[in-house]
């Protein structure tokens, strides 16, 4: 993974956990000095097609970090009950 993708997934991490819901593509680019919109949303795709995201095209702040993305930002995870998602549970050493 590169430096800005890994960026990428800590943004959608710090701003969820902060917010309680998913930055949008715009708020996202604004964080990494990206002037388009279409530049994170190309990043997104990929890192989706390579399992460190899911999102739902077409809906707002539909991001979500998976197991995979994030160990690979360093946090660890766990599975939840009721629908199975991946959540943080704490920070690895």
């Amino acid at each position: 993974m590169t430096p800005e993708q890994i960026d990428l997934i800590r943004i959608v991490y710090d701003y969820t956990t902060y917010h309680g819901f998913a930055p949008t593509l715009r708020e996202i680019g604004t964080r990494q000095n990206r002037k388009a919109v279409s530049q994170v949303s190309g990043s997104v795709k990929y890192l989706s097609g390579e399992g460190y995201l899911t999102y739902r095209p077409a809906r707002y702040r539909s991001i979500v970090i998976t197991g995979k993305g994030l160990a690979a930002i360093g946090v660890g995870y766990g599975r939840c009950k009721g629908c199975g998602h991946a959540q943080a549970i704490e920070a690895v050493e």
